[in-house]
């Protein structure tokens, strides 16, 4: 079918009158000051306690995530062996990520299920490629729409030089504790002379966190480039792009959840046994069944698709 939604490119179009003032560098200064102290006191408890070997503390989006929504989950998801037998859900988000790329760099998509093992192969995803080809029966008929749905990114001017998995981090305390992530999509911003969009691509429905996420980005953005992105936006299949402008409090707020993280996750490493919350992600948590806490979603591999990022190796 016809995909009816506006390009990107128009959708941009529409937005470019609607930006925010710019972040001052004062602000940013201020915040990457803020992040240092937290990350100052994060190691000096891990000095404290002779856990110095547990450094550098990684706070990647998705244990930032489940820091903030389950400190047993995030434990339990740290202490897990890695399992490359990626669910369905997170083959889509994969696919949907490379369909972007497809319509970005060479053009629409034809054999929605071969051009995605031919670009895996291409960039030397053998594992994935193996698990796409395990799972062809129930994945291969949702790949045409994820296709389609792609098919909004064609055409979009080369002067907003897009990007896609570009790697973006803020390293503090003098590396001992580390945020990093790769952002799905990034157009203009420095050296382009057009404002900074980060785009978050999203396979799934709308939740509440995406913005929390996604502003996580704007964060580490703003403060590898010493400019803070005009815009950021999550993109759903057959959505629009959801915006939201980047302002100072947008990166506070960013900031004060990291600072909140980075407290938490360094107490846990330090001893301090982790507090549990139950909610939907009991569904795919490896203590589930082990703690008194945890409850049964009626659908928990709906979570799976956003709540972990297959691509990054520290978020787990």
């Amino acid at each position: 079918m016809e995909h009816a939604d506006p390009r990107i490119s128009d959708q941009l179009d529409g937005l470019l009158g609607v930006l925010p003032p710019a972040v001052e560098a004062g602000d940013l200064e201020r915040v990457r000051a803020h992040l240092e102290s937290a990350a100052d006191r994060a190691v000096a408890l891990l000095d404290g306690h002779d856990a110095t070997d547990r450094l550098p503390l990684r706070l990647p989006k998705g244990r930032v995530a489940a820091l903030l929504t389950c400190e047993r989950h995030a434990v339990a998801r740290h202490a897990a062996p890695f399992d490359d037998s990626l669910a369905v859900p997170l083959l889509r988000g994969i696919a949907l990520d490379r369909f972007v790329l497809h319509e970005l760099t060479t053009g629409p998509v034809a054999d929605p299920f071969e051009d995605l093992l031919a670009m895996l192969d291409a960039q030397a995803e053998l594992g994935t490629r193996d698990q796409v080809i395990a799972s062809e029966e129930e994945l291969a008929p949702q790949l045409a729409a994820l296709a389609t749905a792609a098919r909004v990114w064609s055409g979009l001017d080369p002067d907003w030089w897009p990007r896609t998995q570009t790697p973006a981090a803020v390293h503090l305390a003098g590396g001992r504790v580390i945020s990093e992530g790769r952002v799905d999509v990034e157009l203009g911003g420095p050296l382009t002379g057009r404002p900074g969009v980060v785009v978050e691509v999203k396979s799934g429905g709308p939740r509440p966190d995406h913005l929390a996420e996604v502003t996580q980005y704007a964060l580490l953005v703003s403060l590898r480039d010493g400019v803070a992105p005009a815009l950021v936006a999550r993109w759903y299949p057959g959505g629009q792009l959801a915006h939201q402008p980047v302002t100072g409090d947008v990166l506070w707020s960013a900031a004060r959840r990291l600072t909140a993280a980075i407290g938490i996750w360094a107490e846990l490493q330090s001893g301090r046994p982790p507090a549990e919350t139950s909610g939907p992600s009991c569904g795919w948590c490896p203590a589930a069944d082990v703690c008194p806490s945890a409850v049964a979603p009626s659908d928990p591999l709906a979570f799976l698709d956003e709540a972990w990022d297959p691509e990054d190796p520290d978020d787990g």
